[in-house]
């Protein structure tokens, strides 16, 4: 017997705005986001990057994606924009 799981995922608020609204656009930032990063020997045991549109801190999460190792654990945090969504503060 198939699952009767339904999933929704809420449409893009802001896309346009800070982000590429166009899917393919917004792969090729974030790719030249990485592209441009500079490794380091660094490795960080931990990483606060900042959320601040990618058009503001794309660099800067690129340089953060590319410095830490790859992990099986992340926390990531943000805010919702555009409506209060339960838990949130």
């Amino acid at each position: 017997m198939p699952s009767q799981t339904t999933q929704s995922v809420r449409p893009p608020a802001i896309a346009g705005t800070f982000y590429p609204a166009d899917a393919t656009a917004l792969t090729n930032m974030v790719n030249q986001h990485l592209a441009e990063a500079r490794p380091t020997r660094l490795s960080p045991k931990a990483l606060i990057a900042p959320h601040a549109g990618l058009i503001y801190s794309g660099p800067v999460a690129g340089t953060a994606t590319v410095r830490t190792p790859t992990s099986r654990q992340a926390v990531a945090t943000s805010t919702a924009y555009s409506r209060k969504i339960n838990g949130s503060l």
